[in-house]
């Protein structure tokens, strides 16, 4: 097994790394405001990367939303799309999150 080193959106993560604190989301993701508030919350905490879930194609232009409401805010902290066993999902939210 190889040891790598992985980049989300700015974060290394990987062999040697200091621990990053990731955490995500329990919200429903075409809930926009409501993982919009979460993820703003959890950032304030200290998050340094929160996960989406993405279980499906509808979801992807919720990613966006959501991604741009909180860029809109200064919120910068690296979204990952957690993904529920489609290739086809994972490249189509690729262009909007750091890490599928």
């Amino acid at each position: 097994m190889r040891n790598v080193e992985v980049n989300a959106g700015g974060v290394i993560i990987g062999p040697g790394r200091r621990i990053v604190v990731q955490t995500m989301c329990n919200t429903h993701t075409y809930d926009v405001a409501a993982t919009v508030d979460q993820c703003r919350e959890m950032a304030a905490a200290g998050a340094e990367i929160i996960r989406i879930t993405v279980p499906g194609l509808k979801e992807v232009e919720d990613i966006r939303m959501i991604k741009e409401k909180l860029r809109a805010e200064g919120i910068t902290t690296p979204l990952v799309a957690d993904i529920h066993f489609s290739s086809e999902t994972a490249i189509a939210v690729a262009p909007f999150v750091e890490k599928v």
